[in-house]
């Protein structure tokens, strides 16, 4: 009786390790099986799309048509702009996507007594400072593929912007005995009358990455007429051109590793 009952024992437990190893390895199988589907999936770049991409630029303004009298120094004029840049599908050879952002513009004003916004009078300094909010579409072009990553790139593409802010700033050092001691005299001007608030631009970029080059050109006017400037006539444009770099921040998606694999 003993023996038999050490036999019902001794299959109980053989049953139950037998169910128990059916399980867990049915579980694994369940694990493992879409773990390594979706990992893949990822490395093919599949699932990366939409890429989000931070960017931050920083562009100098080229001298290149301007008027010899009303023109933006160059090297002193600069446009600081972050964004965010989406690209569908980065992964294939020819890709769309579009950005969003803010930008800062500072445009250095020669001084010089023929320049319309002097009224005759050779400021110390003399900058228009834009803020911007732009919005682009593009289309990319990857000269070299590796999986999900970005590779090297190239972007052409389009921006429309919003010019939310102008602020005309100006400075002069007049004769503190004659200006209550003050050595230093800053003036700012708001809502200009003969600023677009509304403008578009052309861009190239040429990547590889985390750094890109850049080259804008604004295809818009940047002034209008006002019966308050220039007697009445529009203003000479500015600078048109601009080139710097760019440093992007590219955010992965994460892959867990299931702790049951090796």
């Amino acid at each position: 009786m003993e023996i038999r009952m050490r036999g019902w024992w001794l299959f109980f437990v053989i049953t139950m390790a037998t169910q128990f190893s059916g399980l867990t390895q049915n579980i694994l199988l369940h694990r493992r099986v879409p773990s390594v589907i979706q990992r893949n999936e990822e490395d093919s770049g599949e699932k990366t799309s939409p890429f989000n991409a931070r960017t931050l630029c920083v562009l100098t303004y080229l001298p290149i048509g301007q008027n010899a009298f009303f023109y933006a120094t160059p090297g002193s004029s600069l446009n600081i702009q972050t964004e965010n840049r989406v690209v569908f599908k980065q992964n294939r050879p020819i890709a769309m996507g579009y950005s969003t952002g803010i930008k800062w513009s500072m445009l250095n004003i020669a001084q010089n007594n023929q320049q319309p916004l002097s009224s005759g009078v050779v400021h110390q300094s003399q900058v228009l400072q834009q803020f911007a909010a732009p919005l682009g579409f593009f289309v990319r072009w990857k000269l070299s593929n590796k999986g999900g990553r970005i590779g090297s790139f190239v972007d052409l593409g389009c921006n429309g912007f919003w010019n939310f802010s102008n602020i005309l700033a100006q400075s002069d050092s007049p004769d503190p005995t004659v200006n209550l001691g003050a050595r230093r005299v800053n003036s700012t001007f708001t809502r200009l009358t003969y600023i677009r608030k509304w403008g578009y631009e052309y861009e190239l970029r040429v990547g590889r990455g985390l750094w890109a080059a850049h080259v804008i050109y604004r295809a818009n006017h940047l002034f209008k007429a006002s019966p308050f400037i220039n007697n009445g006539s529009q203003l000479p444009d500015l600078a048109k051109w601009q080139v710097g770099i760019n440093i992007n921040f590219w955010k992965f998606k994460k892959t867990k590793k299931d702790e049951d694999e090796i």
